[in-house]
């Protein structure tokens, strides 16, 4: 078994600290060198049988390339922990973690070649400011070497190396390897050495043992002190991993031998499909309370943690959150949500409890993810959509909406789902394995979620569906309080639609161009990619503000105030660059959508953001010119009309054949309503060719032509009708991807009357 010897490694950090403390440049390229050094010849030392094979069996010749071998090495063991001197000469005490993943790998074409032609890394990472004391920092050490056919070794040189960013945080760096050819064999490593003031952080990782090539061994060693707790679990047929005690450390270690190639960026759950073994490092505690928090020991080991553990974990947690409610001051909500209510009971509208429900969940959403007070949320762009709250927060909030139904008399329970691109809820390790929603128990059952900012009410997240999820009370509320389990359904593909109505003529001072004007409807799932890069806070924020009764905007908030006044110009610059950006996001989507770059955008519009349940369609629009899909041909002209649906998924080879289930993320359905001005004094033939009709059980593709006045009306409907399906149904969904293909291809002639 392999041994990780880093005590110079680790004396090389201690330096390196000491000059952080100090004040000195901590980026001198000359000590990272040093340490390189010493990095690469310990790592080609290795005595490791699986990096010495050279052949590989003649089947797996077909693959872009072939893993010979991968193996990890991990340490953070008891008795090599740091002291490191920080600010007046005292003593930090500090831990580390090294972990090194190697591989070797055979490069079989050109598609292998150039994927292995550079190799980006992060050589330093800070977590600290130049004027702090010394905190927390990470080094990443990159070897590379090349296995020639005639057995010859080349090791590239790390002076290659071209840093794409050198700032103090952080230092990145790219290496480009020369003289890589097809059918040589590269060897390389990364190894990450984190050094941390106090405890690192707890650790989760995952050893997923499958790519889309052939592995023919992987394996993994690791010493882990005892100060923290280990849980873990083997899935899907991976080994059963090896734990021995060795006093004040564990050793672990496990192997498994030929891994078939997987699919893996096909429609997979690698969660539920891939051999894995989940590997969790907690800090144990056994101090005042531990039982109560249901605490992890240090020195102990978990494996394959019941389900009832981590729900007692998730309880542990909701009363917390339950406590903290209970002393925190709601009244700023409360007190709108009130008025609210009294306004529509005026109105006399019906409010049912899942309207009530609704209304309350919009005034939380309100404050988690809209409010602004000040300068730090001066972020207003595209950027902003994406950052994602994290799960802990996500988690808080739902509790926070519990107590906030119960409040107003509206019965629920919590439901803790897994996804189904995670574990089922049989094999979760962790807490975080689990989605918390909650599901109103009166009326018609709806569930509401966290998940993001645009996520209305009556939702759950399409990584939800068809999953088993067991609800859970914090009291008694009757004799028979038996735990239940919900099934959430699967949405159907009517519900998840993208509707495209393209309006196509050729532009008359330039025939071979063709001048586009789109509008696009999207529904349920299918609007979430482009919510995220086309909706802007500016628009959204004003919206919600007068759902919610706001009655200043932004800007007219700040500016009403002495102090902030000036925040008011920072913001309507701000506003005004952030619609600038998402110009570039309309350019982005359509190159995206079409493959091709768009010409003359102009006329981009967002007409409905989608962000509530009751108003719940995202819908956008854009004229745009397009170069390369009409052709001359003599008199003629030859049109790609078929482009105009967009770019259809085309398989590679290597996914035609398939034996394992199909993971799509939910059913859906495309529309495409395609009508071209033809031209005056031309026909248009060939458009026998633009009818199909293919439906199976798993999917649809139908389509149709006809010549109306003067436009050519095209009419496409495709359909993926499950989210999941068995290995079973792909040759069904296989007829309809090569269909659509063969659609995407067509073209029709522009024929010039005699």
């Amino acid at each position: 078994m392999l041994s990780l010897r880093i005590n110079g490694l680790m004396a090389m950090a201690f330096l390196f600290a000491c000059q952080l403390v100090k004040g000195q440049s901590t980026t001198d390229k000359e000590d990272y060198q040093v340490q390189l050094a010493a990095v690469k010849k310990e790592v080609w030392a290795w005595k490791n049988p699986a990096f010495d094979v050279r052949k590989i069996p003649v089947e797996y010749n077909k693959y872009s390339t072939v893993i010979i071998a991968q193996h990890i090495e991990m340490e953070s063991t008891a008795n090599k922990s740091l002291k490191l001197f920080g600010a007046g000469g005292g003593l930090i005490k500090s831990t580390y973690f090294v972990r090194t993943d190697r591989a070797l790998i055979k490069i079989n074409d050109k598609a292998a070649l150039e994927n292995y032609s550079e190799i980006g890394y992060e050589e330093i990472l800070r977590r600290n400011s130049p004027n702090q004391v010394f905190k927390n920092f990470s080094n990443t050490y990159l070897g590379v070497r090349l296995i020639k056919p005639d057995g010859s070794i080349q090791e590239v040189n790390n002076a290659e190396s071209v840093l794409t960013k050198d700032e103090y945080t952080v230092r990145e760096a790219k290496l480009a390897v020369s003289g890589l050819e097809i059918g040589d064999i590269i060897d390389y490593f990364i190894r990450t050495v984190e050094v941390a003031e106090g405890e690192i952080e707890n650790k989760e990782i995952l050893f997923d043992m499958a790519e889309e090539s052939p592995i023919l061994s992987y394996s993994m060693h690791g010493l882990i002190s005892k100060k923290y707790a280990l849980e873990y679990r083997s899935m899907n047929g991976a080994p059963e991993m090896k734990v021995t005690d060795t006093g004040d450390n564990f050793e672990l270690s496990f192997s498994k031998k030929d891994i078939p190639a997987y699919p893996i960026a096909l429609w997979m759950s690698p969660m539920r499909q891939i051999p894995i073994v989940r590997l969790n490092m907690v800090f144990g505690y056994k101090g005042m309370d531990a039982n109560k928090l249901n605490a992890r020991r240090p020195g102990e080991i978990y494996k394959n943690i019941p389900q009832e553990e981590l729900v007692e974990d998730v309880k542990v947690f909701v009363n917390m959150v339950r406590s903290e409610y209970k002393v925190t001051p709601f009244t700023f909500l409360t007190q709108r949500i009130d008025k609210k209510l009294a306004e529509l009971k005026r109105a006399k509208v019906e409010m049912t409890p899942e309207e009530t429900a609704c209304v309350i969940y919009y005034y939380l959403r309100w404050w988690a993810y809209y409010e602004t007070s000040g300068k730090s949320n001066l972020l207003v762009g595209i950027e902003r959509n994406k950052k994602r709250m994290r799960d802990e927060y996500r988690m808080k909030y739902i509790c926070y909406l519990y107590e906030l139904f119960k409040d107003y008399g509206i019965k629920s329970d919590y439901v803790l789902a897994t996804s189904k691109y995670g574990p089922e809820n049989s094999k979760a390790l962790l807490m975080s394995d689990f989605e918390l929603l909650i599901r109103t128990s009166e009326g018609k059952p709806v569930y509401f979620s966290f998940d993001g900012r645009f996520t209305p009410g009556n939702y759950f997240p399409y990584y939800l569906e068809g999953q088993q999820a067991p609800a859970f009370y914090l009291a008694k509320r009757s004799r028979n309080n038996e735990d239940v389990s919900y099934f959430i359904p699967y949405s159907n593909a009517e519900s998840n639609q993208q509707k495209e109505l393209l309006n196509v003529r050729l532009d008359n001072s330039n025939p071979q161009r063709l001048l586009i004007d789109r509008s696009t409807t999207e529904t349920g799932y299918m609007k979430i990619g482009d919510q995220l890069n086309l909706l802007l806070f500016e628009e959204y924020y004003e919206a919600e503000r007068i759902e919610i009764g706001e009655k200043m905007s932004l800007t007219e908030k700040f500016a009403d105030k002495k102090r902030t006044k000036s925040l008011a110009t920072e913001y309507d610059q701000a506003f005004a660059d952030a619609r600038k950006e998402r110009l570039k996001e309309f350019e982005s989507a359509i190159k995206e959508h079409f493959d091709v770059n768009p010409l003359e955008l102009k006329g981009q519009k967002v007409s409905k953001m989608g962000i509530r349940h009751n108003n719940p369609d995202l819908e956008y629009s854009a004229s745009f010119a397009i170069d390369g899909w009409v052709k001359k041909a003599g008199n003629n002209y030859i049109m790609d009309i078929g482009k105009l649906l967009g770019t259809q998924l085309k398989l590679e080879e290597k996914f035609r054949n398939r034996t394992e289930d199909i993971y799509m993320p939910y059913a859906r359905s495309f529309n495409w309503e395609v009508r071209f001005k033809i031209p005056d004094g031309y026909t248009v033939e060939g458009i026998d060719k633009l009818s199909v009709n293919l439906d199976n059980e798993s999917a649809r593709l139908n389509s149709k032509a006809s010549i109306q006045g003067s436009d050519l009306v095209f009419v496409v409907e495709k359909a993926y009708k499950k989210g999941y399906e068995p290995a079973s149904a792909w040759p069904r969904l296989l007829a309809m991807i090569d269909a659509a293909q063969d659609l995407y291809n067509v073209k029709v002639l522009l024929k010039k009357k005699a």
